[in-house]
């Protein structure tokens, strides 16, 4: 599964080729879910504030950290491996992460014409069977 908001969804399908959940996107912030046993890609479709011609470089920054619920100090552990550019989304594997837990994420990235930009979005830790 890979957690994807996007107002884009339909352009971000057929380029994932997964079981999409949820993307963050520039234009929306919906909150979805993961299970705590799931190892899942979450996406940050970055296609809504690329100027005509500009595409994403570098390598990508993903901040996480907790925002309500069940404490957890340990947040930043759940992004697992280095963020991947696919055309315009930002793809980051995330691991565990603790049940009943909303957390907000972000995605940095440089553009081709020199600009950092962002998208985030927040999302809650839930067991799949209470879904």
């Amino acid at each position: 599964m890979l957690l994807i908001f996007s107002s884009l969804w339909s352009q971000v399908v057929p380029t994932l080729e997964q079981d999409l959940s949820f993307t963050f996107s520039t234009s929306m912030r919906t909150v979805r879910s993961k299970d705590p046993a799931e190892t899942i890609p979450i996406g940050f479709d970055f296609g809504g504030r690329l100027l005509p011609g500009e595409t994403l470089t570098g390598l990508p920054v993903i901040f996480l950290r907790f925002y309500s619920g069940i404490p957890d100090a340990n947040a930043p552990a759940m992004l697992s491996g280095s963020p991947a550019i696919i055309g315009s989304v930002v793809l980051q594997m995330l691991v565990g992460g603790v049940e009943n837990s909303r957390y907000e994420t972000e995605a940095r990235c440089m553009t081709s014409s020199g600009r950092v930009i962002a998208v985030g979005g927040i999302f809650t830790v839930i067991d799949a069977a209470l879904q």
